[in-house]
């Protein structure tokens, strides 16, 4: 007898491989324009201005549970700047690891969006091949390519993990039953990705209109 279900589980896997792999070599082949003879070269303006804060904060910090210093912004992106100056801190505070911090983390969101994307996709579907394609799709969207390429260290990377999260739990949520005890457990989840969504950007509200 032929292993037909391990047959799928290991073509699932490799497709949904093959989307990240897409993902990241769609916005990663710029790596000589970014990393410039020991400089980084981030590809937009506004990029320059979270750089600024992520170096000034962690030149303010003494350590990365210096959490006063880290956590102490309130306007425009503050989940963001306090993620990348914490984790800025940890790789050393120097100026050198911001750079290398910003240039990178929208490729490392573009390759766990696509992963939430084949969730989302399965989780409304059941169906992983159609889960596959999802991710494959978005791998290869082009605006989605540009607004997490590397480099391109906006607030837009970071937003698109908590709202294609959001729209899983919500997902998983609908679909259970009343009285499911699993539904206990979804509701704390969503309430954490929603409150990311709304601090990881200051027009995060809007966001909230989908799920009214």
């Amino acid at each position: 007898m032929t292993d037909r279900p391990g047959r799928r589980r290991r073509a699932v896997v490799a497709g949904v491989a093959g989307a990240v792999v897409v993902a990241i070599a769609f916005r990663s082949y710029i790596y000589g324009s970014v990393f410039r003879a020991g400089d980084v070269v981030l590809l937009a303006n506004d990029p320059y201005y979270y750089r600024y804060v992520v170096e000034t904060t962690t030149a303010a910090a003494s350590g990365p549970f210096d959490l006063g210093v880290l956590f102490g912004h309130d306007k425009g992106t503050p989940l963001l700047f306090a993620v990348l100056a914490t984790l800025a801190e940890i790789a050393g505070g120097d100026p050198s690891a911001a750079g290398v911090l910003l240039a990178v983390y929208p490729v490392v969101s573009a390759a766990v969006t696509v992963l939430l994307t084949y969730a989302l996709a399965v989780r409304v579907t059941g169906r992983p091949a159609v889960g596959v394609l999802a991710g494959g799709l978005l791998a290869v969207t082009p605006v989605h390519a540009l607004r997490t390429a590397l480099g391109f260290a906006d607030h837009h990377a970071f937003d698109y993990p908590w709202l294609v999260a959001t729209a899983l739990l919500l997902a998983a949520l609908t679909a259970s039953v009343p009285g499911d005890r699993r539904r206990r457990w979804l509701a704390a989840p969503l309430g954490v990705v929603v409150a990311g969504q709304l601090l990881a950007w200051v027009g995060g509200v809007l966001l909230l209109v989908p799920i009214g």
